[in-house]
């Protein structure tokens, strides 16, 4: 794990699917269905390039899998992220121990916010539907690059007027986790919904979930 330096936090910007709600176990599903219907395997190593990634990267990405695609992105982008929203009626609750600690973060006067890199309908639906009151909420629809690129990041640190540095990211994924990394912000990587063997190493600590134990690590971050 990284070394964080001695930065004060200001905000605190998670990650939605794996972060907030354990979801990714429904996109895979979905992800598996879809592919195969274009005859392609999807394996370890296209899990871990379709998760935390932006949509609008998922065009190219298939084709490359299958370059004898005829549909055009835009039906390919339609297909997927509709699959993806329906995967997502399958989440029914958010993760064990988080309200609690979105109530403790809220108390402590730190700014809270979401940068997803699903589209917008997916994330304001879950957003809408278990009541998350952020200052902000960034999705892949709202920036040019997706993860790992830092734009999702820092426009969602631009939103609540936090300086990068101060700002502390809780991600799931390896596209994630670098997004982060490359935002120059503090990461924490949340192996609670871990279901793939990402490479979460340049995060600057480990948590596996919302407990007494793990918000001790978080405390020594703020």
């Amino acid at each position: 794990m990284t070394s964080t330096g001695s930065s004060r936090v200001s905000a605190v910007i998670f990650d939605m699917d794996g972060v907030l709600i354990d979801s990714e176990k429904h996109y895979n599903k979905a992800d598996k269905e879809y592919l195969s219907s274009f005859g392609i395997e999807v394996t370890e190593e296209v899990i871990t390039r379709l998760t935390g990634s932006s949509f609008k990267k998922f065009p190219s990405y298939i084709r490359s899998l299958n370059p004898d695609i005829t549909l055009d992105d835009d039906e390919l982008i339609r297909g997927y992220t509709d699959n993806l929203f329906l995967a997502s009626k399958n989440v029914t609750a958010l993760i064990g121990g988080l309200p609690d600690w979105i109530g403790r973060f809220r108390a402590m006067g730190l700014k809270l916010a979401i940068g997803s890199a699903s589209s917008a309908r997916l994330v304001y639906d879950i957003v809408s539907r278990f009541d998350l009151r952020m200052d902000a909420v960034v999705t892949s629809s709202d920036v040019e690059q997706g993860k790992p690129a830092p734009d999702i990041f820092l426009e969602c640190a631009r939103r609540i007027g936090a300086a990068p540095e101060s700002c502390l990211v809780i991600e799931d994924s390896e596209n994630g986790v670098n997004a982060a990394i490359n935002a120059g912000m503090i990461c924490a990587a949340f192996l609670g919904t871990k279901h793939h063997d990402f490479d979460l190493s340049p995060a600057h600590i480990e948590i596996t979930a919302y407990d007494e134990e793990n918000w001790d690590k978080i405390i020594k971050l703020l």
